[in-house]
């Protein structure tokens, strides 16, 4: 190995640890900092270390990526995902993403780029063997900040939650990447030789193990139960050893036992103490989370009939949420009616993409286990093992997806043991590189001064704007808060639209949302001033969002709010007050045609229409909302309202009456 060789892997190496340290990041002056501090920085190391790879890969044929039905499905997916993007619903969301989740075709290129350079650098079982450790420090780091958190230490983020956390922000994040995690240490376990590395690994398991099931998760529980049963088979078939086959046997019926009397005696003091029987036990698919995914995929199947083929592109599933919402729905989750995520990425990916697009990400997992079988096949006696518990890896990270969605830490991890696979596969199958020629010294420089600018532009330029945007939203937020002082976070806002990205779409509505917290606190004349300009200043934002997507209900809705607190700004009755109310109207009868059984659009119509006067119109709007929805209070409190209002006091009482019948507790209100 050569000087530069040996430089450029050493590089590799460090931005690879660095790519996994990033997952731990939390920026606590971001917003959203359990994202944007992981993404933003996650995304810096992929671009630093494709770079040096780019460099490595010209000069060095051997490092470039081997033939593989892995890395060609996953290509393959993701160029379905741009075209299915491209022509969505909203391209831009699909690029970019969003400031709450970082996702888009931007992370997953991303993601894709972090694949290719971890399965061609990493080539000898050495290196291999050194990384997965890193991979289980990594993780076991997670499960005790875990530990630590739900103690109560003092001094770390959110310390003092029982369903842990940790450093991800999400107990779905936490269980998915520890149940893989879990799975990597028994098969490191078995396959190892010699005292203290066993004793490490059975170390990492009880860190790991107990942590995943304290996230209280049950996509990753039944995920983890499918796989023991599935490894547990496999052994009673292939392992010679009788006391071994007893052994599991008799585990297997303890566990069939246990889970049986937990069945049969939900309500039981036992069952409910503790975490896992009660979680699995209350599985039920009319309780309120089961009902709300069917609601949403329900959604997602009405979406797809609509475009079967394109789909709404990435991170457009809120659109497709929204347009076939059920009002229904609201008797379930009322608080918690805007989705984004299907909570179901078989799900997301078929109305996301399409038809082709759902057939190209199942092609990842089925290409996978197709080649681990191949590896077995070629040497069953040597390669069993791994081809059994690599083979649990890819099909708990399906199971558990089914019930959650993609986040970085846990994708990032499963395409790290993708690559694992990739190379274990390869290596035994005995594949060849895909290009093996050298290129022209011009056409060499060329692609690295390409790369160079390319790599000098995401980094300065994206991701450095994307962290202003994280930053400067908190700094705004905060002012809103402590400053007291309309004037100082009004010229915090436009330090913070002054930056140019799309990110600010989603600074509009945070900013929306906290305005209306705020505006009923406002005493002076000074401060009324400054929140009428700030309205004037967000609605002129929605306005210029609009011309991107004007399919929005969410943005709709959040307009017509601002063109309410405005009107309570005006004199009442005033040519200004009726022309503001009228603009809120228009704009929240788009948002009832973009979202139909939409209650909350029902609302706000109904409040200004009572505002202008129209009395009967604020009637007719929510006996339409009743019309979706008969079982839920809110409606009737509004409705009687409206007949309050119109002059009809038995209306008015008897439909408040009705209210009080489906919620005792509005009474208290």
């Amino acid at each position: 190995m050569n000087e530069s060789e040996k430089y450029l892997k050493n590089i590799i190496y460090v931005l690879i640890v660095g790519a996994f340290v990033s997952c731990l990041f939390i920026f606590r002056s971001w917003i959203f900092p359990y994202i944007t501090s992981k993404s933003i920085s996650f995304r810096i190391m992929v671009e630093l270390m494709f770079l040096a790879y780019i460099i490595l890969a010209l000069q060095f044929s051997k490092y470039r990526p081997k033939k593989s039905w892995i890395l060609y499905s996953l290509l393959i997916f993701t160029g379905i995902a741009i075209i299915t993007s491209v022509f969505g619903i909203n391209p831009k969301l699909s690029f970019i993403g969003d400031l709450e989740r970082m996702w888009g075709i931007n992370m997953w290129v991303h993601l894709i780029a972090f694949f290719i350079v971890v399965s061609s650098v990493l080539k000898t079982k050495k290196e291999w063997f050194t990384f997965l450790n890193i991979t289980l420090i990594f993780t076991s780091y997670i499960a005790i900040y875990g530990y630590l958190q739900r103690w109560g230490v003092e001094g770390l983020f959110q310390t003092g939650i029982t369903r842990i956390q940790s450093v991800l922000g999400n107990s779905a994040y936490v269980a998915g990447i520890l149940l893989l995690s879990s799975i990597l240490s028994f098969y490191l376990l078995i396959k190892t030789k010699g005292f203290w590395w066993k004793s490490l690994f059975v170390l990492h398991i009880l860190i790991q193990l107990p942590a995943m099931f304290l996230a209280e998760i049950r996509g990753a529980q039944i995920a983890f139960f499918f796989v023991l049963l599935f490894i547990s088979i496999v052994f009673l078939f292939k392992l010679e050893s009788k006391k071994i086959k007893y052994g599991i046997v008799s585990f297997l019926f303890l566990l069939v036992v246990i889970f049986g009397l937990a069945f049969q005696n939900k309500e039981a003091e036992w069952v409910k103490n503790n975490s896992i029987l009660h979680r699995l036990t209350s599985i039920t698919l009319s309780g309120g989370t089961a009902r709300t995914r069917l609601i949403s995929w329900e959604a997602g199947l009405n979406a797809l009939k609509e475009r079967p083929v394109m789909g709404f592109g990435m991170e457009n599933y809120y659109y497709a949420f929204d347009k076939y919402f059920q009002a229904d729905y609201y008797n379930i989750a009322s608080t918690e009616t805007w989705f984004d995520r299907a909570h179901n990425m078989v799900m997301e990916n078929l109305v996301a993409h399409g038809i082709f697009g759902i057939l190209a990400y199942l092609s990842i997992f089925i290409v996978t286990l197709i080649y681990l079988y191949k590896m077995y096949k070629k040497d069953s006696e040597q390669n069993w093992l791994s081809s059994l518990f690599l083979s649990s890896l890819v099909i708990a990270y399906f199971i558990q997806n089914f019930f959650v969605f993609d986040s970085l830490t846990v994708t990032m991890v499963f395409f790290f043991l993708l690559a694992y696979i990739n190379f274990k596969v390869t290596d035994s199958l005995e594949s060849e590189v895909i290009y093996e020629k050298q290129l022209p010294k011009f056409a060499n420089g060329a692609v690295i001064s390409l790369s160079l600018i390319v790599a000098f532009y995401l980094v300065f330029g994206m991701n450095i704007t994307h962290a202003n945007v994280a930053k400067q939203n908190y700094e705004v937020q905060k002012s809103f808060y402590q400053d007291n002082d309309l004037l100082k976070t009004q010229s915090k806002m436009k330090d913070l639209f002054a930056i140019n990205s799309y990110l600010n779409r989603d600074s509009v509505t945070m900013t929306t949302d906290t305005l209306t917290k705020i505006t009923p606190q406002i005493k002076s004349q000074e401060q009324a001033q400054a929140a009428f300009k700030i309205i004037d200043f967000l609605i002129n934002k929605f306005r210029e969002h609009e011309e991107i997507n004007d399919q929005d209900a969410y943005m709709k809705l959040n307009m017509a709010r601002l063109y309410m607190l405005k009107a309570g700004f005006l004199q009442k009755d005033s040519v200004a007050f009726k022309g503001v109310l009228n603009e809120a109207k228009i704009v929240i009868e788009k948002s009832v045609e973009l979202s139909p059984e939409r209650l909350h659009n029902f609302y706000f119509l109904s409040k200004i229409n009572i505002a202008l006067g129209d009395y009967q119109g604020a009637v007719d709007a929510m006996e339409k909302a009743l019309s979706y929805n008969h079982k839920y209070a809110d409606t009737y409190i509004y409705l009687s309202q409206a007949y309050e209002a119109i002059g009809n006091k038995e209306k008015a009482e008897e439909y408040l009456k009705k209210a009080y019948e489906l919620k005792p507790s509005l009474k208290k209100d």
